[in-house]
């Protein structure tokens, strides 16, 4: 059985930063991106690649709190950073928890019969 990677704080921060940034606005990291986060991260390019497919395929709730949030802040977030910093005003964790997601998704499906 295969370990988990863990890259220290620094390393994951910015990879999540990252990873908000190029997913709240397009499908894919380009390569451009992806040389660029190795070289800020020392990672190899497989590494990169693979961080970001499984971070995709595990987040896709997130990513939408994310949108979500972003459009109902009326601008005071924009971005990863300002994201945190506005959860922790409203006393919530910094990342999105699965109890959230719960709701989230639930929210999304009674929105959904409500319009029907």
């Amino acid at each position: 059985k295969r370990t988990p990677t863990s890259y220290d704080s620094e390393t994951s921060f910015y990879l999540k930063t990252m990873f908000f940034q190029i997913y709240s606005t397009q499908k894919k990291l380009t390569k451009t991106q992806r040389l660029e986060v190795q070289r800020k991260t020392g990672l190899n390019s497989r590494k990169v690649t693979y961080w970001f497919s499984n971070h995709k395929r595990r987040s896709k709730e997130a990513l939408k709190i994310y949108h979500d949030t972003i459009r109902a802040s009326g601008g005071q977030v924009s971005n990863y950073q300002e994201f945190i910093m506005w959860r922790r005003s409203k006393g919530l964790p910094e990342h999105v928890s699965g109890a959230e997601i719960a709701a989230f998704k639930l929210s999304k499906s009674q929105n959904e019969q409500n319009e029907q």
